[in-house]
């Protein structure tokens, strides 16, 4: 992740969310917001910039793939 160009994030624990904010320089408003993500929203970010992006499956998807859910 430190090498990476874009990085995209999704749910993640607190102490992960800490590390992602440490090696990405996010504010901590943002570090705080990444253990509460809903399903389907993703912190695109790189060292200058970042955005919040929702996304909903298709009907196709969501009939072939079932709904969202997490593998922890």
């Amino acid at each position: 992740m430190e090498n990476a160009d874009l990085v995209g994030v999704q749910r993640v624990s607190p102490e992960e969310a800490t590390q992602v904010g440490r090696i990405m320089g996010l504010p901590s408003t943002d570090v705080e917001s990444l253990s509460t993500l809903p399903d389907g929203v993703t912190l695109w970010c790189d060292r200058q910039s970042r955005l919040y992006v929702a996304t909903h499956p298709t009907d196709i998807e969501s009939g072939l793939l079932g709904g969202a859910r997490r593998m922890d």
